[in-house]
């Protein structure tokens, strides 16, 4: 809906127009489209914002097309938002800054919730930000690093929140190549300086385990020892310690992989073992699954390099245990998949992976 405390005068004829809509709403095609009237470019002809929204069982999409009146030309912002991602990116199109425009934008901010702004300093969000600029290509052992540096926050944990950050510079490019993989919005991309990122950090509270609603909203506590604890959200892993905690990890498909939908909870088996905590990451309907090794002690995440037809398999038929210096991961006879198993040098793993997060 178009917000109404902004309005473009004073006057009650334009208030009124301000608020005229035009509206189709397909069901099928689940398109809706709304046209809003107003004198805001200053001309005598009334201005008009097109907003469109569509929504497919796998992202859904919202765009502003402005049309000056005055100027005679139009210009459009605009996302799309893939159901695996915490993210999305809204470039602003070159020329938005113009004076032309300027009177457009607080209507237009406040119709994409522009003033719902972040910081970049929530832990669980700033741990997000900084995995696309830490993530590093693996080796022998571990296929893909995650080295974000730890900040730590006093206890409680502070719940998850959802906003837009604003983007430029350094940041807007390193975001805008992880996220645009479409040619479509890369091309987008390029053409701009600048962006807003959404974060939908509700997500994290919004999940299924397995096929199962989630019926809790808060953290959850998976292990405890000391003045140590390990907390978990349906996506993301806090390491508390006496009365501070770190976010460790957050699953985010084109950060992590993940599942196709945030609905569905992309964490099953979690075990913390001699101080590490070793992870079963899943998407659940495709039968997708990945093993990380974390390090509390550095932060360091690093994905267990294995054949990817090992990794094709139910969630529950996956197992682990160690013993003798070594980690065993057995993925048990199915419907569709044969027994398999590896079998890890536990100690390798463990001292690379600090040795990892030290450098």
């Amino acid at each position: 809906m178009i917000p109404s405390n902004i309005l473009p005068g004073s006057l009650f004829w334009i208030t009124f127009l301000s608020l005229i809509f035009i509206g189709t709403d397909s069901s099928a095609q689940a398109f809706r489209q709304d046209t809003l009237l107003g004198f805001y470019s200053g001309g005598g002809i009334p201005d008009t914002i097109i907003k469109s929204t569509d929504a497919g069982s796998g992202a859904s999409s919202s765009f502003v097309l402005v049309k000056s009146a005055k100027a005679h030309e139009e210009i459009e912002l605009g996302y799309t938002f893939w159901y695996y991602d915490f993210t999305n990116l809204l470039s602003i199109p070159s020329g938005w800054d113009q004076a032309k425009w300027q009177p457009f934008h607080p209507i237009v901010d406040s119709i994409f919730g522009f003033e719902q702004a972040l910081s970049g300093t929530e832990p669980d969000f700033q741990w997000l930000l900084a995995g696309y600029k830490h993530r590093r290509e693996g080796d022998s052992l571990f296929s893909t690093y995650y080295t974000v540096p730890q900040t730590w926050n006093p206890m409680p944990i502070a719940r998850p929140t959802s906003g837009w950050y604003h983007l430029e510079g350094d940041k807007y490019a390193l975001l805008g190549e992880s996220l645009y993989q479409d040619s479509y919005y890369r091309q987008q991309y390029a053409t701009s300086r600048e962006g807003w990122l959404r974060y939908n950090g509700h997500n994290h509270f919004l999940a299924f385990i397995g096929l199962r609603r989630r019926k809790d909203t808060s953290y959850q506590r998976v292990w405890v020892s000391s003045s140590q604890a390990l907390w978990q959200t349906a996506h993301g892993l806090i390491w508390q310690k006496g009365d501070q905690y770190t976010w460790l990890f957050t699953s985010s498909g084109s950060l992590t992989g993940g599942p196709q939908k945030l609905r569905w909870s992309s964490l099953y088996q979690i075990e913390v073992i001699d101080g590490f905590v070793l992870v079963q990451h899943v998407a659940p309907v495709v039968q997708w699954n990945q093993f990380l090794l974390i390090d509390p002690q550095t932060g360091a995440v690093g994905v267990i390099a294995l054949d990817e037809d090992f990794k094709e398999g139910h969630m529950d038929q996956y197992h682990w245990e160690r013993e003798n210096g070594q980690l065993r991961i057995e993925r048990k006879e199915g419907a569709a998949y044969e027994y398999a198993e590896v079998i890890l040098d536990w100690g390798s793993y463990t001292q690379h992976l600090r040795q990892i997060g030290n450098n």
